[in-house]
């Protein structure tokens, strides 16, 4: 799955043990500590390897059942074999794989997702629909964890699971948001972190997967006390020097959304009117998962700038209405935002997705990315903005993953600009005018990203925004942007590259060195890189275009760095044109291709310290270093 093209994944057929681990964080480093015997749960697969299930309720006769779905050819043709064999150097044989490190979204018993169709399930009780109890009958505020109770269910030779549901969900044709499965079938409960997506909620149980899933109990319904709350908020950077987009979301009742901002907490006096638009609809969506089970609707997209008081120290806003109720006022620093010529810190990932703290099972589930947006809020006083270069949230398809994602991020985009670049993940679609032809997006066709995301015009002669998009995020998702000392060129890397070229020789011709000394391309695939994993060679071919394309007007405009993400590992390169390391430029600009594709490394021992690079999954080095490589 992951940044390695999303067709395929790993599958085992192999008995199976439980055991449960805990991985804690310090505030001033990361400290794994096994085992712990307390969930979440691993469950091992011999001789090394590793699934993630949660909650415990996997043991061996249950766990059978998915277990018997694995494709044995599929774990050979991802290089699974060779990472976590027994002569492995790769790994520790004696200690699991931690769960933060899997966003293998296609493991079929992992995400049992791949077990059931809604259309297979019977949507009647067979007789009496049994009661499952909710801690509460109304939610407030943005997200709450519900708590579902249930008990004295029959014995079934399958098992029973849970689903979150919206009322409006028709059963047999949407997936649930989310779901667990029953532990202990006499009495027991489940934690459900929810959000608020604009409509009441409902819980369902169900007995069985695969085509004999049917209904046997439900909730009383939990009702939104606002419907209407603005959620899923983040600031852009514009084409305007000084000015900010900010973007929220709202359900489709609003009234008079606006940014009231200024200087101070007590001097918000400034008022942007928003402009509003439905976010996007099923029937702008190009197939798949994205306009069949997995759409819901999105809401209603709110946007207005934004600019400071000259002089101030600070931008102080909140967004929403009288009506509506009003987010919490957050204050940005204008020195950090947009700093003068002085050093500054910003941070780049790739590749992360999204998840939920009551390890409930979705469709793409990705532990490892909430190690990584905990550890941007830890720095978030300290840096100017955030760049995020592809494979976003990869809901692929699944709405209610984006509303996850947003709500994940939100604390960090509120604060600093979250500028991004498309990925395979949000525009891969045939037929849809994406050059890769591949269904990694789920048949979104970067519409739910260009509409999430709105970055600057990739022109200045045209405006940087509208009320429902801008020109950089309609489907030519490429743009640039200035901070003081640094000029910021994303490309895309799923379009075709001859329309950037001319627009992107232009756009750092027009760079004036002496006033920005450093220039920055990013894109989301590399165009250097090491590996041997599936989908490596159409990687490869990918690499060779890109290098083709760009790599001249790299060298003959002094570009420093090159940022990428794709491949799920760390690997960085000398000073490189043509595959071959040069030496560096007078002036001190050197022509370095830094490939940056985050990771978690496989193995760390008690108390150690992570490592700065951090990804949804870890595909290694299965082939010899290249000397270009510097890592």
């Amino acid at each position: 799955g992951g940044g390695g093209g999303g067709g395929g994944g790993v599958s085992f057929a192999a008995p199976i043990y439980v055991e449960t681990a805990v991985v804690q964080h310090s505030e001033d480093s990361s400290h794994h500590q096994f085992p712990h015997r307390h969930t979440p749960t691993i469950v091992h697969v011999p001789p090394a390897a590793h699934l993630e299930a949660f909650p415990p309720f996997v043991t061996r006769n249950k766990m059978h059942i998915m277990s018997n779905e694995a494709k044995h050819e599929e774990s050979k043709l991802w290089g699974f074999e060779t990472l976590v064999s027994e002569n492995s150097s790769m790994i520790d044989p004696g200690m699991p794989i931690q769960p933060q490190w899997s966003c293998l979204s296609f493991l079929e018993y992992a995400r049992p997702f791949q077990l059931f169709e809604p259309s297979h399930i019977i949507p009647k009780c067979p007789s009496s629909c049994v009661s499952l109890s909710v801690d509460s009958l109304i939610m407030q505020g943005g997200k709450q964890t519900i708590t579902v109770r249930w008990r004295s269910l029959p014995w079934h030779w399958s098992p029973y699971w849970v689903g979150a549901y919206l009322v409006s969900d028709d059963i047999t044709r949407t997936s649930p948001i989310k779901f667990q499965f029953v532990v202990n079938s006499v009495r027991g409960e489940h934690k459900f972190d929810m959000l608020n997506m604009r409509e009441d909620i409902v819980f369902y149980l169900f007995k069985a997967i695969g085509d004999k899933a049917q209904l046997v109990g439900k909730s009383n319904v939990v009702s939104l006390e606002r419907k209407n709350q603005p959620t899923q908020a983040h600031l852009a950077y514009t084409s305007n020097p000084g000015e900010l987009l900010l973007s929220w979301t709202t359900g489709r009742n609003f009234t008079n959304q606006m940014v009231q901002f200024g200087p101070s907490t007590s001097n918000i006096t400034a008022i942007s009117m928003a402009s509003s638009a439905l976010l996007y609809s099923s029937e702008e969506m190009c197939g798949g998962w994205a306009s069949g089970v997995g759409f819901r609707d999105p809401g209603i997209r709110h946007r207005a700038m934004m600019k400071a008081t000259q002089g101030s120290k600070d931008l102080c806003y909140r967004y929403g209405s009288d009506d509506d109720g009003w987010s919490k006022i957050r204050c940005i620093s204008i020195g950090r935002t947009f700093p003068h010529r002085q050093a500054f810190s910003f941070v780049v990932y790739g590749d992360v997705g999204q998840h939920s703290n009551d390890h409930t099972f979705q469709h793409c589930d990705c532990p490892a990315s909430k190690a990584t947006t905990a550890s941007v809020e830890r720095e978030i006083s300290d840096i100017s903005f955030v760049l995020h270069v592809g494979d976003i949230s990869y809901a692929k398809g699944f709405e209610s993953e984006w509303e996850n994602f947003m709500d994940q991020i939100e604390e960090i985009a509120t604060q600093v600009p979250y500028m991004t670049a498309i990925g395979n993940h949000e525009r891969d679609w045939p037929n849809s005018g994406s050059v890769r032809g591949s269904f990694d997006s789920g048949g979104e066709c970067g519409v739910a990203y260009n509409r999430r995301f709105v970055m600057p015009a990739p022109s200045p002669t045209l405006p940087s925004f509208s009320a429902f998009s801008s020109s950089a995020s309609s489907d030519s998702p490429w743009y640039s942007f200035s901070h003081p000392l640094l000029h910021v060129a994303v490309i895309s890397t799923e379009h075709s590259l001859e329309q950037q070229k001319k627009w992107l020789e232009e756009d750092l011709r027009l760079v004036d060195r002496s006033v920005t000394p450093w220039v920055m391309v990013v894109g989301h695939r590399p165009m250097y890189f090491t590996g041997i994993l599936p989908g490596a060679a159409d990687d490869q071919q990918v690499a060779q275009e890109l290098r083709e394309a760009f790599e001249p007007l790299l060298m003959l405009y002094k570009v420093d760095v090159v940022l990428a993400g794709h491949h799920h590992s760390y690997q960085r390169t000398c000073p490189i044109y043509h595959g071959e390391c040069q030496k560096t430029g007078d002036g001190g600009y050197g022509k370095l291709a830094l490939l940056y594709a985050p990771c978690l490394l496989p193995y760390h021992p008690p108390n150690s310290f992570l490592l700065s690079c951090t990804s949804s999954s870890f595909f290694p080095f299965l082939a010899p270093r290249p000397e270009s490589s510097s890592f």
